[in-house]
């Protein structure tokens, strides 16, 4: 009942804000770039795939070494080694300096000739190999620090990853010390931040779908709980810092998040606005194909990921514009939010996955719940109104007319149903239980009390800001104060109504 009457406030706002709520969303992210942090991250480093010990003190003669960028660094046929030149200021710090680093592999780390630590250890095969923690840092001596090109070496591995990662060396950088090697969680903020978000938008989606009984939007509350889950998995690395071998799994459940909420969205704008069954079914088949076909062929669970979902995405976009020019306009109103969304997937397909999904599905959906809901799930066009109240006493139901009941009043568990000639019946269900199921003419006027407002005769102001409700029969029950105007507003368009 308090939901319906929230849907109906709401509903006054014209749900084309959505489009301008998603384009905004998306400047902002796009004017805000990535986050800063204190990383120096070479641009160019030197490469070789031969295996020699020389090589930690200088590239020598042996060995055919070529520049390549980092993120380019190749998954090592056995053993191979980078190494980068550091400009002087990279390392001029208040504290210790530490060389930082991350990725699936595992390294030998050398600086100025000199090893200062190792991630695992490195080896031709699997089984020699020892996979190192995702991500390591290792403190550099201040005696090795030249005044210039002081020259950092890895002797590194990727045997044990279980798959071919697209950046084997996905970080490598200057910072200041610290014991923790772990990823910051400030590095997932906007993920964090978003979390609750999510949460809440789901929980609102959950309560709008029952409200309606409209079992459509239940697909959109779980692909919001299928981001989320992504969240888990994708900050939980900032909370273990597991082998690398374990980071497959991570990015597989991140990953199962992405296609959830794709393949929820896409489950959901089908029903919402449907065409013969065939079509539906063609178009949940494409999907379901094309997320299968991005996760086999792509390289890299980032990329498996973007492009499943990117897929989805735009097949719930193809099918909202077709739905909006042929049958029902209101369809349309996503199509930029959707496109928002998959063009950012396919523009910047990293920021995607950190933050723009959570921060973009947050900005769409918990605005259309709010101020749209009628977008999202449709009243009935032809709702009849209950006439008859079941009151479940203790081994029996009684009928009682609703033109015959006055209020309902919170006993504990219980609840009192008051009829207009003074009696009463005890209902064994509490007050938030009957709520749901109340015709529209009844209003929750306090946490304990609920009036049937055809009995209400006035309302009253006392000092304090204390507001009382008046009933025909002659009771006078107490108004909480956040639902006064809400109920002004009820009692005027009752009184407008035919009775």
């Amino acid at each position: 009942m308090p939901f319906e009457r929230l849907i109906k406030i709401a509903a006054a706002f014209k749900p084309a804000e959505l489009s301008i709520v998603a384009v905004l969303t998306f400047a902002g992210l796009l004017a805000s770039g990535p986050q800063s942090f204190d990383w120096a991250i070479p641009q160019t480093v030197g490469f070789t795939q031969a295996d020699d010990a020389s090589f930690a003190v200088g590239r020598g003669a042996a060995g055919a070494w070529r520049d390549i960028g980092l993120y380019d660094a190749p998954v090592p046929d056995g053993v191979a080694w980078l190494d980068w030149v550091a400009p002087s200021e990279d390392l001029q710090r208040d504290g210790p300096t530490a060389i930082s680093m991350s990725g699936p592999f595992s390294a030998e780390v050398y600086f100025n000739g000199e090893k200062i630590g190792q991630k695992g250890v490195p080896g031709p095969t699997a089984k020699v190999e020892r996979a190192g923690a995702i991500d390591a840092t290792f403190a550099v001596p201040e005696d090795l620090i030249r005044a210039s090109d002081n020259r950092v070496a890895l002797r590194f591995s990727s045997n044990r990853a279980g798959y071919k990662p697209a950046t084997v060396v996905q970080s490598l950088y200057f910072t200041a010390y610290s014991a923790d090697a772990r990823r910051s969680l400030r590095y997932y903020t906007p993920a964090l931040l978003f979390s609750g978000a999510l949460v809440a938008v789901a929980l609102g989606l959950l309560m709008l779908a029952r409200a309606r009984s409209d079992r459509r939007v239940y697909w959109l509350a779980l692909g919001l709980a299928g981001l989320f889950g992504a969240i888990v998995a994708e900050v939980s690395r900032s909370l273990i810092n597991y082998p690398y071998d374990w980071h497959q799994a991570r990015q597989a459940l991140v990953g199962v998040g992405f296609i959830t909420f794709g393949m929820s969205l896409l489950r959901y704008v089908t029903l919402r606005w449907p065409a013969s069954g065939r079509w539906a079914a063609a178009i949940l088949a494409a999907g379901a194909f094309a997320a299968a076909l991005s996760w086999v062929t792509a390289t890299g669970y980032d990329a498996k990921t973007v492009l499943a979902s990117s897929a989805l995405l735009f097949l719930a976009l193809g099918w909202t514009v077709w739905r909006g020019a042929t049958a029902d306009r209101t369809a349309l109103y996503l199509v930029i939010p959707l496109a928002v969304l998959g063009l950012y997937a396919l523009i910047i397909p990293g920021d995607f996955i950190d933050r723009s999904i959570y921060v973009l599905s947050v900005a769409v959906f918990g605005y259309a719940l709010l101020r749209a809901p009628d977008l999202l799930s449709p009243p009935p066009e032809h709702a009849v109104e209950k006439t008859i109240l079941n009151v479940e006493t203790s081994g029996r139901t009684v009928f009682v007319p609703v033109s015959n009941v006055t209020m309902l009043k919170a006993a504990g568990n219980y609840t009192e149903v008051h009829r207009v000639d003074g009696k009463w019946e005890l209902d064994k269900r509490g007050l938030s239980a009957i709520v749901c199921g109340l015709p529209e003419r009844f209003f929750r006027i306090h946490r304990s009390y609920v009036v049937y407002l055809p009995a209400a005769e006035s309302l009253t102001t006392q000092e304090g800001s204390r507001y009382w409700l008046s009933l025909k029969s002659g009771e006078r029950l107490p108004v909480s104060r956040a639902r006064v105007n809400e109920l002004r507003a009820a009692m005027k368009e009752m009184a407008t109504q035919p009775h």
